[in-house]
């Protein structure tokens, strides 16, 4: 198991896989590969304004709803727009993968 290991490149050798890292260190006789990022966007520089976010999912409040997992999947996520991702803080707006929070619906 390796953590912290910024993969850059990912070569097959027959069956197995070798990962050369950002620093040219290398993972040699890889059979899988699981990446578990958290999915979870990186709001911290965000930390200075005023933003309304659901608290579970840590979406914009008005997305929240349209893209809990309890409720839909990929697929059926409706499409949203300026109403829905506006924030307190004026003249923000959440979009992308930031948009949806925690919630493993965004495929966009």
């Amino acid at each position: 198991m390796a953590s912290g290991f910024r993969t850059e490149e990912v070569a097959a050798q027959g069956d197995r896989l070798t990962l050369v890292g950002d620093t040219g260190a290398r993972i040699e006789n890889v059979d899988r590969i699981v990446a578990l990022t958290g999915f979870r966007p990186d709001l911290s520089w965000l930390s200075g304004v005023r933003l309304d976010l659901d608290p579970t999912l840590q979406a914009p409040r008005f997305v929240a709803e349209l893209v809990d997992p309890n409720m839909h999947s990929c697929g059926s996520v409706s499409p949203h727009g300026v109403e829905e991702l506006t924030q307190t803080e004026p003249g923000l707006y959440l979009v992308g993968m930031k948009s949806c929070g925690r919630a493993p619906t965004f495929s966009r």
